[in-house]
This record gives C-alpha cells, structure tokens and sequence, in this order.
C-alpha cells in the first residue's frame, strides 16, 4: 500500500488530487493516513496529534482545494532529485534536528561535504511533523546556541542552476525558522 500510495504522490501531482478532494471523506482519509504513517504516536495519534488539530488540517486542505499544491513536491523530487553534489561549498552554518519517525537523512559526512554543520541532533521522539508532534523539543534544539549561530539568509545555485535559499528568521536571540528551499 505504502509503495502505491508513494507511487501515486510521484506521478502528476493533480491526478490523485481530484479524486480525493471530490468528496471530505476521501481527503480526511487521505491526510488521516499520513498523520497516521508519519507521526510518532504509539498506537496513539490523539495523544500525539488532538482531533480538533486534525481537522482543522483537513479543513485547511478542503476548503482551500489545495491538495494538488502539496502533492507537487513529490514529483519534483522524483523528476529531479536533489544531490548533495549539486551545491557549491556553503560556509553559512547548518543545523539538522532529525527526529526518529522522519524519513532517514543522508549520513552526516555526506552532508559536511557541502555544508558546514555545526549541530546535529538525533531527537527522542517525534516524525514527519514535528513542530506539531514534538514543538517543545524541537524549540529546544533550535534555542541552542550552535542552532542559533546556524542562522542565515543566503541565496546558492547548483550546478542544474536552481536556486536555494538557506533561511533563518531570528527575533532577538531566538531563531524561529530555519530551512532550505528550492526556487525555480
């Protein structure tokens, strides 16, 4: 099931889309599956993710009709995956809060071929969705000083000539948001 589900999520991003947004059930289904699948609840998920925060998601999702719109990462990272490689050398110190039922990053030396890395955390507890799964330890990580010395605003191109932005917001000394986003 996992494989046609992931099959289905790299093809053309609109395909499932329709299907599943057509009817509330399908789509609370469809997002009640993920949560189910990528959180790390122990047989729990209302423990972990509370049912009005579920469906506040799926309503976000339905009233918005904006499946499609979070479908397309998939086949953009299947169509053109990224490769470590790919980036020039980037200086800006990089934090990693990997928590343990999130898909499994890279190996750490791969990532230091490319990035400078200056705190790697392996998490307790906590998946795919962590801020809201696990938001005290991951505000935790993030308010550690190696974390807060990981900020930046700093825009790279790799060698397929897109774009990367490596962002931190920091207000005061508190870093908010830390990532790295593709631009095309």
């Amino acid at each position: 099931m996992a494989r046609r589900v992931r099959l289905a999520r790299t093809g053309t991003p609109a395909e499932p889309a329709p299907a599943v947004h057509r009817d509330p059930v399908g789509l609370a289904a469809w997002i009640a599956e993920k949560f189910i699948g990528w959180t790390d609840h122990d047989g729990d998920l209302e423990r972990v993710v509370p049912l009005d925060r579920l469906l506040t998601i799926i309503s976000i999702y339905w009233f918005g009709n904006s499946l499609d719109a979070s479908l397309r990462i998939y086949k953009e990272n299947r169509l053109n995956p990224i490769a470590l490689a790919d980036f020039p050398p980037v200086e800006v110190p990089f934090s990693v809060a990997h928590f343990p039922k999130e898909l499994p990053p890279p190996p750490r030396s791969w990532v230091e071929r490319g990035l400078r890395v200056v705190r790697w955390t392996e998490m307790p507890r906590g998946g795919h969705f962590a801020a809201l799964e696990q938001p005290e330890l991951l505000a935790e990580d993030l308010r550690a000083p190696s974390s807060r010395e990981a900020v930046a605003n700093e825009v790279r191109a790799d060698r397929a000539g897109r774009m990367w932005v490596c962002d931190a917001t920091a207000i005061r000394d508190r870093t908010l948001v830390l990532g790295v986003m593709a631009m095309n």
